[in-house]
């Protein structure tokens, strides 16, 4: 996953889940983290930016972020909804996350709702605003289809805060090394064998002091 920006985009939601504070530097600071950043802070996270973005120092909010309701607007960037769709997915509370309609989140709503997410369209099916009513994720197996994977990512940092283990069946040639990798960094332990993947759960990330990796 040689990709600053989802690897920010992970980052920060890693950290937001975490017990204790973290401080991640060399954030590629882009339109899509400064959007995740911005509807973080609007639901009470604790998140401050130096070096224009360049160093976040976010204070982990344990597993629930503060605000037990809210709307925030994701704009354009699909990849930061879909990260704010897995982190509410594990809160307490009623939350709209708006934005362009043109964004499709459909492949990351399917893969949550499937671990017991309660996550209802707006005015299209698949698209932003998406309604989310945070009340955790159950355990759950899984086959993931090959167009899903691009969403998948987002959906993995949400299942160590699952109730119980969760079994994911991923397409051949599936490399998810990065970011397991990255949650790793955060204390969260999987299991990988071949293209069956386990997520322990329930877990809790921990509060780190990251370098992000740099773009090749």
């Amino acid at each position: 996953m040689n990709d600053p920006e989802l690897t920010s985009l992970l980052a920060v939601g890693c950290a937001v889940l975490a017990d204790g504070d973290s401080e991640l530097t060399g954030v590629a600071f882009t339109p899509a983290v400064a959007a995740l950043v911005a509807a973080l802070r609007a639901l009470e996270a604790d998140i401050t930016a130096e070096r224009d973005g360049e160093i976040l120092r976010v204070a982990g909010c344990g597993g629930h972020i503060p605000a037990s309701d809210g709307c925030v607007d994701a704009g354009r960037h699909a990849r930061a909804a879909e990260v704010l769709l897995a982190i509410l997915a594990v809160a307490r509370g009623e939350y709209t996350i708006a934005g362009d309609p043109a964004v499709d989140v459909a492949p990351v709503v399917n893969v949550l709702t499937d671990v017991g997410a309660v996550i209802g369209y707006g005015d299209q099916p698949g698209r932003l605003p998406v309604n989310v009513l945070g009340r955790g994720l159950r355990w759950g197996q899984l086959r993931v289809a090959a167009a899903a994977l691009p969403a998948l990512p987002a959906v993995l940092i949400a299942l160590p805060c699952a109730a119980d283990d969760v079994l994911l069946q991923l397409p051949a040639g599936a490399d998810l090394s990065a970011v397991l990798g990255l949650m790793s960094d955060f204390g969260v332990s999987t299991l990988l064998d071949r293209d069956r993947l386990i997520v322990p759960a329930p877990q809790r990330y921990r509060g780190c002091a990251l370098r992000l990796p740099p773009s090749a």
